[in-house]
């Protein structure tokens, strides 16, 4: 009788098949995270933008809840409020200050006043 010389086990010299249609979608042993394809721009916002507006002291949109909802729901916070730019009131004209040594409204002019209104608003943040 005769004995084969084919060992039960495989070999170690197979073939290795390399697939090119397959796409790569990245050496998955490495822990890397992969980054989004659209970056966040939090200065894009719609509610920041408008946040700046209003810090700004010009026109808006506003904020304001849906009273329609029942005794236990949540309200529905809508922002479609338009609120108009600020603007310099007129000038303080009341007895107590007037009669106050501490305060001293007379002291600054109209046109104090607006540089003053206008600054504030301007350098806002």
């Amino acid at each position: 009788m005769q004995q084969s010389n084919v060992s039960a086990t495989p070999s170690c010299s197979s073939k290795v098949v390399i697939l090119s249609d397959v796409p790569y979608h990245g050496d998955l042993l490495s822990y890397k995270k992969r980054q989004n394809k659209a970056s966040k721009d939090p200065k894009k916002y719609k509610r920041n933008i408008y946040k700046e507006l209003r810090m700004k002291g010009e026109n808006y949109l506003g904020y304001r809840r849906d009273r329609k909802a029942k005794i236990n729901e949540t309200f529905q916070v809508k922002q479609d409020v338009f609120k108009p730019a600020r603007s310099m009131k007129p000038p303080c004209t009341s007895t107590f200050c007037k009669k106050s040594k501490l305060r001293s409204c007379d002291n600054i002019n109209e046109e104090q006043r607006k540089h003053l209104f206008e600054n504030f608003w301007q350098n806002m943040n």
